[in-house]
C-alpha cells in the first residue's frame, strides 16, 4: 500500500493528529509536518473544509484561511492548493498540498464531527429545527435547484457545528432557548437566522464572518 502524504486521525480526547509529508525546496529528502489539533479547534477545521466545499458549489473563488494553535492554513492564489504553516517557538515549517487531497482526508473527520454534534446535549433539537428551516432566498434565487440543494445541505451542517459550540458555552442564550419547550419558536428563529447568515456570508460581499468561530474568507 502506498503511504499517504497527508493524514488526519481522530484522537480519544476528541482532537485529531494532522501529518503531512512533503519536499522542502531548501532541504534534501522528505520532510514531515505534524500537529495536534485540540478538540476545541477541530470543529473550526471542519468548518474551514466545509467553506471550501461550499465555495466550489457556488462556483466562486476558492479562498479561505484559518489560524489554529501553532498552525495556519490558507488557500493558494490558484485556488487548487492549500498552504500549511507550522510554528513551534522560533521554528517555522511551510508546506503545500492539493486541495483535493485535503478534502478527501477531511471527509471522514467532517462526518465524525457532525455525528458528535448530532449526539450532543442539544444536537437532536438542533437537527430537528434545521430540517424545518426553509432554503434561504440567497440560495434559491441565485442557484439552480440541484446546486441550491447541495449548498443548503452544507450550510445546515456548518450551522449545526456553529450552534452546537455556542450551546455548549455556559449561560448561552441559544442553550436556554433549546432547553425550553415554550421557547421553541424563539429557538427556531435563532437557527433560521444563522442559516440565512451563513448563506449570506458567501453570497453578499459585505457579510459577517460565516462561522462565528474565527474563520475568515479571503478575496
Amino acid at each position: 500500500m502506498t503511504p499517504k502524504t497527508f493524514s488526519i486521525d481522530l484522537r480519544r480526547d476528541g482532537g485529531a493528529r494532522l501529518a503531512l509529508s512533503y519536499r522542502a525546496a531548501d532541504r534534501a529528502g522528505i520532510q514531515r509536518l505534524a500537529c495536534d489539533i485540540a478538540a476545541s479547534d477541530l470543529s473550526r477545521l471542519v468548518i474551514f473544509a466545509e467553506t471550501l466545499d461550499l465555495q466550489a458549489i457556488l462556483g466562486g473563488p476558492i479562498a479561505a484561511e484559518l489560524d489554529l494553535e501553532g498552525l495556519r492554513l490558507e488557500t493558494e492564489d490558484s485556488g487548487t492548493g492549500i498552504r500549511l504553516v507550522r510554528t513551534q517557538g522560533y521554528n517555522t515549517q511551510t508546506a503545500q498540498m492539493e486541495l483535493s487531497t485535503f478534502g478527501f482526508e477531511m471527509a471522514g473527520i467532517t462526518e465524525a464531527c457532525l455525528a458528535r454534534a448530532t449526539e450532543a446535549k442539544h444536537g437532536p433539537v438542533l437537527t430537528e429545527l434545521l430540517a424545518e428551516c426553509p432554503m434561504p432566498e440567497t440560495l434559491s434565487a441565485t442557484l439552480d435547484p440541484d446546486r441550491a440543494e447541495q449548498a443548503v445541505h452544507v450550510v445546515r451542517e456548518m450551522t449545526l457545528l456553529i450552534l452546537t459550540e455556542q450551546a455548549a458555552t455556559k449561560g448561552s442564550e441559544i442553550a436556554r432557548k433549546l432547553r425550553s419547550k415554550t421557547r421553541r419558536e424563539d429557538a427556531f428563529e435563532e437557527v433560521r437566522m444563522t442559516v440565512d447568515a451563513v448563506s449570506s456570508a458567501f453570497l453578499a460581499p459585505a457579510a459577517d464572518d460565516p462561522s462565528e468561530v474565527g474563520l475568515r474568507r479571503r478575496g
